[in-house]
């Protein structure tokens, strides 16, 4: 397993007590676990979950690459699931998901993923409004922003990279397995 991080995810896991090996407990709600439970399936469009996932192949008439279809259809949420609800309750859950996520994926002898999270907690959402000119917006009730998904791992086609100069509002983990 193959674990990136950028430097405002380890100032995160820092300021929250999250340990360096990102081992930590917690209990999962019943939802989080319905998802980890989910089937993995592969077929010739790619890899998903079979209630979780959507399953919208891309195609030629898409701009989309295949990798970016695939993240696009198996992303989700966790911040609904989160009581009561905090920055760090949901950068903890939306982690050991992931975490979780992973591990399941490598039990069941799957090879070739790559698992992101990206977290914004509201101070770092209010900071990204006010520098792209949303101050109206900076000063209303702001929510956290995180988004975890999968996707096969193909040549050529990288999804993101780490450039601390362009995601410094964002926390962000890759894992690749």
């Amino acid at each position: 397993m193959k674990i990136e991080s950028n430097i405002e995810f380890k100032e995160l896991c820092k300021a929250w007590s999250v340990p360096a090996d990102l081992q930590f407990d917690l209990d999962l709600p019943a939802e989080i676990k319905q998802i980890l439970s989910d089937e993995i399936i592969v077929n010739k469009y790619g890899i998903r979950l079979r209630k979780t996932s959507a399953a919208h192949p891309a195609n030629g008439n898409e701009v989309l690459t295949k990798s970016e279809a695939e993240d696009s259809n198996n992303h989700f949420h966790v911040d609904n699931y989160v009581k009561p609800w905090s920055n760090e309750g949901v950068f903890r859950l939306g982690l050991k998901t992931l975490l979780e996520l992973a591990d399941k994926f490598i039990s069941k002898g799957q090879k070739g993923i790559c698992f992101t999270y990206s977290f914004m907690s509201t101070d770092m959402r209010k900071m990204w409004n006010k520098k792209h000119g949303f101050e109206e917006e900076a000063e209303d009730e702001i929510y956290i922003s995180e988004r975890l998904s999968f996707h096969q791992i193909r040549e050529g086609e990288t999804l993101f990279e780490f450039d601390p100069k362009q995601r410094k509002y964002e926390a962000l983990l890759r894992i690749e397995i």
